[in-house]
């Protein structure tokens, strides 16, 4: 027989057509594909939007009344600061802004 016959004996059987996926199927592996993702997205995302919703609901603090001025919102708090370091010369530095 000659090499490139097709009737040979160890020939490897045809291959089937190909055939392309109807409309109906590739819109489902679409449909499948956008809910998988949104899916996943609503998952990786669910520890966060709990997350905010609990900063939510935390209660703001109060704003001041008359006479407070502490644990408010535009209370007042204590500064303790270092006095201004002198010069070699002794005299003390001169302030920005002033």
């Amino acid at each position: 027989m000659a090499r490139g016959s097709k009737t040979g004996g160890n020939a490897a059987p045809p291959l089937p057509r190909y055939r392309p996926l109807s409309r109906r199927r590739r819109l489902l592996l679409l449909g499948v594909a956008v809910a998988t993702a949104i899916t996943l997205l609503w998952l990786l995302l669910q520890p966060e939007l709990r997350r905010m919703q609990a900063r939510q609901r935390q209660t703001a603090p109060a704003p001041c009344t008359q006479g407070r001025t502490q644990d408010c919102v535009g209370g007042v708090t204590t500064v303790i600061v270092a006095p201004a370091a002198r010069t070699a010369s002794g005299a003390p530095r001169p302030q920005a802004g002033r």
